[in-house]
C-alpha cells in the first residue's frame, strides 16, 4: 500500500473497505491478531509522520485462541518503543 497516497474520496475508501472484506473470506483459518498487529505496528513507524494509526479489525474469539487483551494494549503502544 502506498500510505503517501491515501484514498482521497468515498469510491476510493470503499475499495480498501472491499479489498479488506475479501481477505477477511478467503484468509485462513486461525487467529492471526497478535502477528497482524505487530506487523503493522513495525511497517506504520517505518517513516516518519507526525502520527501513526493502526486499526485492528478482529473477529476472533480471543479466548479461544488465548490471546490476553492486555498483550494487545502492550502491542498497540509498541511504537512508543521502537521511535525511542
Amino acid at each position: 500500500m502506498d500510505y503517501k497516497r491515501p484514498p482521497v474520496n468515498a469510491k476510493e475508501r470503499l475499495q480498501v473497505l472491499l479489498r479488506m472484506q475479501a481477505h477477511s473470506e478467503y484468509c485462513s483459518s486461525g487467529d492471526k491478531t497478535v502477528e497482524a498487529l505487530q506487523c503493522a505496528v513495525r511497517e506504520v513507524v517505518r517513516e516518519p509522520a507526525d502520527d501513526y494509526f493502526v486499526f485492528l479489525v478482529s473477529d476472533a474469539n480471543l479466548r479461544r485462541y488465548n490471546v490476553n487483551p492486555d498483550a494487545l494494549a502492550r502491542l498497540m503502544t509498541y511504537d512508543q518503543v521502537l521511535l525511542e
